[in-house]
């Protein structure tokens, strides 16, 4: 059987849901500023990881550079149903549970700040990948 890599893949959805697909882009390390992703600024309200792998954080943001002074909030892949996409998750999904609880299957809070309005405000996204997963 041959191997088949994946990459994982965030997608992103506007007010409409799935029916409102703003764009995608690969999970690769650093800050993905949505300008320069030809993605809509300000117009995105979920998300879910084709291909999700444990051991990536993302982190949304209200502020295009990455700024922890504007809302914001962090999520965790763990243990992800392998080649399943995860659920849709509202981008701000993670100010109301505690760091580490699951909020769809594969998807854990991992922070957040500011808890302003992020729904409909998301400007950028940094991407980490845990070395030791």
């Amino acid at each position: 059987m041959p191997n088949i890599e994946t990459t994982p893949v965030i997608e992103f959805y506007g007010k409409k849901g799935e029916m409102d697909y703003k764009g995608e882009f690969t999970l690769t390390p650093g800050l993905h500023d949505f300008r320069n992703n030809s993605l809509p600024n300000d117009d995105t309200y979920s998300f879910s990881v084709k291909n999700p792998q444990p051991g990536y954080t993302i982190t949304i943001y209200n502020s295009a550079t990455g700024s922890e002074d504007e809302s914001w909030a962090s999520y965790k892949l763990t243990d992800p149903f392998p080649m399943d996409p995860t659920r849709r998750i509202n981008v701000d999904a993670g100010y109301q549970v505690p760091i580490g609880q699951e909020i769809v299957p594969g998807v854990r809070a991992n922070g957040h700040g500011a808890m302003a309005q992020l729904t409909g405000k998301v400007s950028s996204v940094r991407v980490a990948k845990d070395t030791t997963s």
